[in-house]
């Protein structure tokens, strides 16, 4: 038969056990980018967008993007826009013009803090953009 501190002891071991249990399942991680192409070719005069596929727990809060290393200046949603981030860290642009050719890169944040630039991805501007008359 089992005495009281006897019963105490195994109901103090099986509440140790069953939060061990319960933080051991609790990761929690800095976003990290899962992957990036090295080039990508857009088209002079037509919409595009760059992904930033990260991964993150707790969830991406926030995605900063630099061009050639500096930051990526963009419009508040009130404004009128040429170039966005979407509110899943995606980088828009409305059409695509020369200057937008350069290197980008995106860092993606959580409530933990800022994770890992993503490997640069080299933009480049090809085409020309024709204007068809019809009679």
């Amino acid at each position: 038969m089992a005495t009281r501190p006897n019963i105490r002891r195994l109901l103090l071991l099986t509440v140790v056990v069953v939060v061990q249990l319960i933080v051991a399942n609790v990761v929690a991680d800095l976003p990290r980018v899962l992957s990036q192409p090295g080039r990508r070719f857009l088209a002079r005069g037509m919409p595009a967008r760059l992904d930033c596929p990260a991964d993150a727990n707790p969830p991406v809060t926030d995605v900063r993007w630099t061009k050639n290393g500096r930051p990526l200046e963009t419009p508040d949603a009130s404004s009128p826009w040429r170039l966005k981030v979407t509110e899943r860290g995606a980088l828009v642009f409305r059409s695509v013009s020369p200057d937008d050719a350069g290197r980008y890169s995106c860092t993606p944040h959580s409530q933990l803090g800022e994770g890992r630039p993503s490997v640069p991805v080299q933009l480049i501007v090809r085409g020309q953009l024709f204007f068809v008359l019809s009679h």
